[in-house]
């Protein structure tokens, strides 16, 4: 039997060398000193980020909370029909405490088992980090990458990067494995 790689690995694999080599690009105009406290900071958060390449460690961040975590959300959320399904696990009282009757409606034992915190962070996390803000001051998504850069190489990098995303995005599309769109992948997810 052939192995083959999962499609989630392929898809999440496919992004890294686009988002490594955009990196790459932009490391050349950083500052080399402010680069480096940086990656120490980060490092008091994700431990040997300073301790390996600056473009790998980096690009591979980018890549998790961007392209990885977007998966995710997506995947669940429409690959696993979540608007007919719920997939939040609340903190529920055990049953003999919960006062739970047979007659009761799905919103009224949501109510009564989940605390408003609960309740809060599921309406709100669900639709918001998942869907993302569509309106175009507010998209955050990787299809509306819109970097400010002032200097014409840098530009032109982002210009790649965009176009290269794009490619990557039809080239999944057309191998049947583009399991989160570049409209649903957000620069950053709760991060």
């Amino acid at each position: 039997m052939e192995k083959r790689e999962l499609p989630y690995n392929q898809y999440g694999s496919a992004y890294y060398d686009v988002v490594r080599q955009f990196v790459s690009t932009v490391m050349q105009y950083c500052d080399k000193h402010e680069l480096q406290q940086w990656r120490v900071w980060v490092a008091q958060y994700v431990p040997g980020f300073d301790q390996h390449d600056a473009a790998d460690t980096i690009a591979t961040l980018i890549w998790q909370v961007s392209f990885l975590h977007s998966a995710d959300h997506y995947t669940m959320e429409h690959l696993m029909e979540a608007e007919r399904y719920i997939f939040a696990k609340p903190r529920l009282p055990e049953p003999a405490k919960s006062n739970v009757r047979k007659e009761m409606t799905d919103a009224q034992v949501v109510k009564l088992m989940c605390d408003a915190d609960d309740r809060y962070r599921s309406n709100v996390f669900s639709r918001t980090f998942v869907a993302g803000h569509k309106h175009w001051l507010w998209d955050n998504s990787m299809a509306n990458i819109r970097y400010r850069f002032l200097n014409t190489e840098l530009k032109t990098a982002a210009a790649e990067f965009q176009q290269a995303l794009k490619q990557t995005e039809q080239r999944l599309e057309a191998e049947n494995l583009n399991l989160t769109p570049l409209s649903n992948v957000l620069q950053s997810i709760c991060w």
